[in-house]
């Protein structure tokens, strides 16, 4: 007995040493991907760029003082405010938890609305459902890299190409969900995004295609509301880009840390 417990000791800890010899994934070269938002006008909304850089990935947008700071090694993103010079950790964890806990309170009104019944609520319960379980019908043109997800209150046209750097696939897709995460997080009355993470999850994961442009039309109370956004890939960082993201890193280690709650109410 001691004999054989020895033996599957022994077996574990050389499944252990294995394990921790895998190396890691590669990090793909550094690169930036500008992400433009629209609405219904011709201008854009706000811009993003997201620079990846020694395996970090840096998202700056046009209009906040703010940088968004994830490194795949780890299980955070930091907040940074350059203005008030503070930053605050969120963990992925609270990231996907808010998400449970958006879908969470969508369907317990989505039951309530149900059970009040009537028409309006009817219809209000189902366009609400149709936002978090949405059980599109999709169609994909493979020459055209188009990919179209369609139910009766959510249509997204997603376009893409072929990319053979995995990494940097995947890179752009943790990316773009914690965007779209975060903004869930600190915005639960705005429109939900599991819809949008959906149509990104099956270009990038399903089909292995970087976006390059995409356009959602939600059809929910009032008039249809248009969202488009492009995604246009550089391969390489400026010198400038460079050394901006290297005082970033700086004022990153000096700056006041704050809880996240704190760090969201902090007088500018």
């Amino acid at each position: 007995m001691r004999m054989k417990w020895c033996l599957t000791l022994c077996f574990a800890m050389a499944v252990a040493l294995v394990a921790r010899a895998q190396p890691t994934p590669p990090a793909p070269a550094d690169f930036k991907l500008s992400v433009v938002h629209y609405e219904v006008r011709k201008e854009p909304i706000n811009r993003t760029e997201i620079l990846f850089w020694k395996g970090r990935a840096f998202h700056v947008a046009s209009d906040s003082a703010e940088v968004i700071v994830f490194n795949p090694n780890t299980d955070h993103i930091e907040l940074l405010d350059l203005e008030r010079m503070i930053h605050t950790d969120v963990t992925l964890e609270k990231l996907d938890n808010g998400q449970a806990k958006l879908r969470k309170a969508i369907n317990a009104a989505i039951e309530k609305k149900e059970k009040a019944g009537g028409k309006g609520n009817q219809i209000a319960a189902t366009m609400s459902r149709n936002l978090i379980d949405p059980k599109f019908e999709e169609s994909f043109d493979a020459a055209k890299g188009r990919l179209r997800l369609k139910n009766p209150s959510v249509q997204i046209e997603l376009d893409g190409e072929e990319d053979a750097d995995r990494p940097r696939l995947e890179r752009i897709s943790v990316s773009l969900a914690i965007l779209a995460k975060l903004g869930a997080l600190r915005d639960p009355q705005a429109i939900p995004c599991f819809t949008r993470l959906d149509a990104l999850k099956a270009m990038i994961s399903g089909r292995h295609l970087r976006p390059t442009e995409m356009t959602v039309i939600y059809r929910l109370a009032g008039p249809p509301k248009k969202y488009r956004w492009t995604y246009a890939i550089v391969p390489h960082l400026t010198a400038e880009e460079i050394g901006g993201l290297s005082k970033i890193s700086a004022v990153l280690e000096r700056s006041k840390v704050l809880r996240f709650d704190h760090y969201e109410t902090a007088p500018k």
